[in-house]
């Protein structure tokens, strides 16, 4: 796998709303199937204008080429004590394996670790379709918790510090 030259957007809580057209625009690009898996409808927004998710939102990064084209995100949203991750990238070989969702779940960990114990936050969830090979490859490569399977075709993944 060969990272490409990227640059990395650590996007603070005050700026959430100016990216999530950015994030769409990664969303737009995936195949219906995993619009599905987001919980979309195939041409349904990952993020509106009108949700009020920015409560939820912990922490997001952008992962951008040259061209200023968002390629890869990571976020991570509030949900208890615990923490779940959303990951991303645009589709296609010219932006699959290449390393972009990679460097954004290693820079969300690396995030979740520093500010876990001052925040108080728990685990870090990772809901994956189990037919996801590339997802269910980045969780066991970040040591996530063995997956444990659901019969509507999910694994849940788990993580601490």
């Amino acid at each position: 796998m060969v990272t490409r030259e990227v640059k990395i957007i650590n996007i603070s809580s005050s700026d959430y709303y100016c990216t999530n057209d950015l994030i769409n625009q990664i969303v737009d690009t995936m195949p219906i199937v995993e619009h599905e898996w987001l919980g979309l409808d195939p041409h349904e927004k990952y993020i509106s204008e009108s949700e009020d998710v920015y409560d939820n939102i912990v922490k997001r990064i952008i992962i951008y080429d040259n061209h200023n084209k968002p390629l890869s995100f990571a976020e991570l949203l509030k949900h208890h004590k615990d923490l779940i991750l959303v990951v991303g990238t645009r589709f296609g070989t010219k932006y699959r394996n290449h390393g972009y969702a990679t460097k954004a779940v290693s820079l969300i960990l690396d995030w979740y670790k520093m500010n876990r114990i001052k925040n108080g936050y728990g685990q870090v969830i990772w809901w994956v379709r189990n037919d996801n090979t590339g997802s269910n490859a980045l969780a066991k490569k970040f040591d996530f918790s063995d997956g444990i399977k659901y019969g509507d075709g999910w694994m849940r993944y788990s993580k601490f510090g």
